[in-house]
């Protein structure tokens, strides 16, 4: 039985090394331009077929709807991604940054499915001052329109059962503990996020983190941290 283990885990340290040497050694990089890479893999192909996959380094960030002609075949096909649903859509410009590697397989011959992206772009605006009916503008850096923006409390000073460094997690519209509406407003663009904070003296209500009960928090005993995410 030792054996049988011991044969097996070499068979898959022998695959895995097989892989990364695949990799190292045989990944191919695209010519042609961000809507249309071509790519010249050793030894060529003939015809597009399922199934085909090729490493892949890419010369340039993608534009939108790209295609790969391989070994020069006409109608190439679209490159696309996979969806958290399953289904497939074509890749959008940005979503290749120049030199991202890839193993590029074809689903179809008609499309092919770069299988691994970079991680979805973030944005962290570090800790900003909350102030009543004051204004921020961050500029998030982003190449397009966030589509997730995430509102965190930071506490500073302790209080309601709060310790320094906690955060909460805060919606941009809630009540007071009185049932007047506060929070912010917050508006997203290609370039920039625009926050309005409430006109209310405190800007901000949350659950005691030990009874339970509702609060109205301190202004300056936290700072407003906003994520995004495009």
């Amino acid at each position: 039985m030792l054996d049988d283990v011991q044969r097996a885990h070499g068979g898959f340290i022998r695959n895995l090394l097989d892989a990364t040497q695949s990799q190292a050694y045989t990944a191919f990089t695209t010519a042609g331009t961000s809507t249309a890479y071509t790519l010249t893999p050793s030894p060529a192909i003939t015809a597009y077929a399922a199934n085909q996959s090729f490493f892949v380094n890419f010369n340039a960030a993608s534009g939108a709807d790209p295609t790969l002609a391989i070994s020069g075949i006409a109608t190439p096909p679209n490159l696309v991604k996979e969806n958290s649903d399953g289904t497939y859509s074509n890749i959008a410009a940005n979503d290749i940054p120049i030199n991202h590697r890839s193993r590029v397989t074809l689903i179809s011959t008609t499309q092919a499915l770069v299988e691994r992206l970079p991680s979805i772009p973030g944005y962290s605006s570090g800790n900003q001052t909350i102030t009543t009916g004051g204004a921020l503008t961050l500029a998030h850096g982003l190449t397009k329109e966030p589509r997730i923006v995430i509102l965190w409390l930071k506490c500073l000073t302790a209080e309601y059962g709060y310790s320094i460094g906690d955060k909460l997690l805060t919606n941009s519209e809630h009540n007071r503990v009185d049932g007047s509406p506060i929070g912010t407003s917050v508006i997203v663009n290609t370039t920039n996020i625009v926050i309005r904070y409430s006109s209310s003296a405190t800007c901000f209500s949350a659950a005691n983190a030990t009874t339970g009960s509702a609060t109205n928090l301190t202004n300056a005993n936290w700072a407003l941290v906003v994520e995004a995410f495009a």
